[in-house]
This record gives structure tokens, sequence and C-alpha cells, in this order.
């Protein structure tokens, strides 16, 4: 019998030995898995950041044509009264026009 057991004892330590190859195997195909899905992620990071920074320098253009845009708009508007209302154009500095003298 115990040669049986001796059998029996070395076909296990066989099946594990196999089983424990395989285990290192799978880890180290996972392991590579992991390296490529990590290098990924970092590229995904940086991307981002990039974007984050263009649409931070994109934001500030924008602003900056809104502001003007605004300056315009009070300019033309500022004018437009001055068409609509003549005799402004010469006091809406507080001086009226006498016989040729005053005037912004």
């Amino acid at each position: 019998m115990a040669a049986g057991e001796d059998i029996a004892m070395s076909g296990l330590k066989s099946l594990s030995g196999q089983s424990c190859d395989t285990w290192k195997e799978g880890m180290e195909r996972n392991q590579s898995q992991v390296d490529v899905l990590q290098e990924k992620v970092n590229e995904i990071k940086a991307s981002i950041q990039g974007s984050e920074e263009d649409s931070k320098k994109e934001l500030e253009v924008l602003w900056r044509r809104v502001k003007t845009t605004a300056t315009l708009l009070t300019y033309l508007k500022s004018k437009a009264r001055i068409m609509a209302i003549p005799h402004l154009a010469h006091t809406s500095c507080g001086i009226k026009k006498l016989d040729g003298v005053g005037g912004c």
C-alpha cells in the first residue's frame, strides 16, 4: 500500500507543480495587461490635462471677446443716442456749442 500512496503523492505533487506553473503564467499575462492598461490611463490623464489647459486658454480668449463686444456696444449705443438727438452731441460733455465755441 505504501507504493500506491507514493504514486498518489507524486501524482498530486506533479499536478500541483503544473497548476503552480499555470498560475504563474496566468499572473505574468495579467501583469502585462495591467501594465498596458496603466500606460493607457497615463496617456488619458496627460490628454485631459492638455485639454484643460487648452480650454482655459480658449475661455480667456472668449472672455476678452465678450468684454470687447460689450465696450463696442456701449460705444454704438452712445453714437445711436447722438444720432437720434443731434443737439445732445454738443451738450453731452456739459458744454453747449455757442457760436463755434465748445463741444467735445
